[in-house]
C-alpha cells in the first residue's frame, strides 16, 4: 500500500463520516453506534491494520490518525 492510496482510503471514509480513533476500532465505533454493518466495521478494521502495517511516512502528519485530525481539521497547521 502507498500513502497516496492510505489517504484516499482515509479521505473516503471521511466522505461517508465514518472516520473514528483507529485505535479503538471499527466495531466498536461504527458497528456498535449503527453507523455501518458488521460485515464492513471488519472489512474497515482490516484495510487499517493494512495501512499501519505498511509502515508510511506520514511526514508531519505523523500517523494516520494525524491525517484524520488534519481532516477533521483538529490539526490547523495546514
Amino acid at each position: 500500500m502507498t500513502l497516496n492510496q492510505a489517504k484516499k482510503y482515509i479521505r473516503d471514509l471521511h466522505k461517508r463520516d465514518l472516520l473514528f480513533h483507529f485505535d479503538d476500532g471499527a466495531i466498536d465505533c461504527l458497528y456498535y453506534n449503527k453507523l455501518c454493518t458488521l460485515e464492513e466495521a471488519m472489512k474497515i478494521d482490516v484495510k487499517i491494520d493494512k495501512i499501519y502495517a505498511s509502515n508510511l511516512d506520514w511526514g508531519k502528519y505523523d500517523c494516520p490518525i494525524g491525517y484524520v485530525l488534519h481532516l477533521l481539521k483538529f490539526n490547523e497547521e495546514e
